[in-house]
Order: structure tokens, then sequence, then C-alpha cells
């Protein structure tokens, strides 16, 4: 069970970040493919010409930060006295 939740702390991390960050210049419905995973951001990026990068840094900034948080709240609880 902890697993699911620290995965679905690192979704909504990630979904969070690629929303916030995207650029302007990025159409809605590429930004919202990109939010459901990097597999989804790198899909998108191929019909994407001349905001393929400006998305792909986006995704994959989100994915690091996700991974960040979910391996500090992992470590944090970890570390918790029983």
């Amino acid at each position: 069970m902890g697993i699911a939740l620290i995965g679905s702390l690192g979704t909504g991390v990630y979904r969070a970040a690629v929303t916030d960050h995207a650029p302007a210049a990025i159409p809605a419905d590429a930004v919202a493919s990109a939010r459901d995973s990097l597999g989804g951001a790198t899909a998108t990026a191929h019909h994407l010409p001349g905001h393929a990068a400006d998305l792909l840094d986006t995704a994959r900034e989100a994915l690091i930060t996700a991974l960040h948080v979910a391996t500090g709240v992992s470590a944090a609880l970890v570390l918790a006295p029983p």
C-alpha cells in the first residue's frame, strides 16, 4: 500500500509540474498528453514543430521533480522512528 501511495504522489507532482511549467506557446491538448506520462510527452513532441524541445524539457524536469519528491518521502518514512 505504501508503494502505491508514493507512486500516486509522484504522479501528482509530475502532472502538476508539467501543467505549471509548460510554455504558453504549446497547445493545451499537447500539454494534456504530456501530463499523462513521459512517453506521452515524447509522442506528442514529434508533432510539435518548433516546440518539441520545450515540451520534452518541461516533461523531463517534471519527472525529475517527481522522483525527488517521491524519494524524499520514501527516505523520510524509512528514517522515521517507529
